[in-house]
């Protein structure tokens, strides 16, 4: 049952993005986010029209939903069943990911009603908590990465 897991998320992997190592795929989804979450700031910081952070705004969003869904739905999972005891330190990054949604949505909250200063403080406190989240997520992942080149060495 581990194995088929495995080969379904590495088969995943490869169809979406070219690679076959979960911790690689999820590392590569960051840096794709960290551009986007850039493009936000930028956006707040330059007073771009409400149609264009908006724009900018759902891009973040919908990109982090996605994010979110692949490592609750299948990487954790995945590497969970290898590394059990990492279980407390993955379903926190989970618990993390109901508190960024949330943030998003009083953010398009904000963005809906034009009060662009109150998303731009939402946003700042979330970008701050997303990127500290993000660089725990990559210590974890290279635990896992560095115990399965172990494995094969």
């Amino acid at each position: 049952m581990v194995a088929a897991m495995l080969q379904h998320v590495v088969e995943f992997a490869q169809r979406d993005r070219g690679e076959s190592h979960v911790s690689h795929q999820a590392i590569s989804e960051h840096r794709r986010l960290e551009r986007l979450l850039a493009a936000l700031t930028q956006a707040f910081e330059d007073g771009d029209s409400s149609e264009d952070l908006w724009s900018a705004f759902e891009s973040v969003s919908n990109e982090l939903d996605t994010h979110f869904e692949r490592e609750d739905g299948l990487y954790f999972p995945a590497i969970l069943a290898l590394r059990p005891d990492l279980k407390s330190a993955f379903e926190g990054a989970s618990r993390r990911h109901v508190w960024f949604r949330e943030q998003l949505r009083l953010i398009g909250d904000h963005l809906r009603h034009d009060d662009e200063e109150g998303a731009s403080g939402i946003f700042k406190v979330f970008y701050e908590s997303f990127h500290s989240h993000e660089a725990l997520e990559e210590r974890l992942l290279s635990e896992v990465t560095e115990l399965d080149e172990d494995a094969q060495d």
